[in-house]
C-alpha cells in the first residue's frame, strides 16, 4: 500500500473512462421468401396438409386459417368424394384442408 505524507501531492490515479453506450443497430426489415422456381418447383417445397373429422370442423378450421391471415386458393367444400380447401398462408405457400 502506497502512504504518503499530507504535506505531499497524493500518488496518480488512473482515470476512470465513462463508456459511452454504442448506438443500437436498426436492421432493415428481412425480404420475403421465395418460392423455388425450375422443372419442379413442388419437389422444392414440403405442403402441410391438415385434416379434421367433419364438414362442420372443415368450415371452422378455413375461418380460423382465413382470421390468421391466410388466403383461399380453391373451394371444393361440396365434393361428395372428398371436400376439402386449398389455402395460401401470408408467404403464398399452399396448403390443404380436408375431411378425413
Amino acid at each position: 500500500m502506497l502512504r504518503w505524507r499530507h504535506d505531499s501531492p497524493p500518488p496518480l490515479r488512473r482515470a476512470r473512462h465513462h463508456r459511452r453506450p454504442r448506438p443500437r443497430r436498426v436492421l432493415p426489415p428481412a425480404p420475403r421468401p421465395r418460392v423455388p422456381r425450375g422443372r419442379r418447383p413442388a419437389a422444392r417445397r414440403r405442403a402441410l396438409d391438415t385434416s379434421v373429422p367433419d364438414a362442420a370442423a372443415l368450415t371452422a378450421a378455413r375461418d380460423r386459417a382465413l382470421e390468421l391471415g391466410a388466403t383461399q386458393l380453391h373451394d371444393r367444400f361440396d365434393d361428395p368424394e372428398e371436400p376439402l380447401y386449398v389455402l395460401a398462408d401470408p408467404d403464398g405457400h399452399p396448403f390443404c384442408i380436408f375431411v378425413a
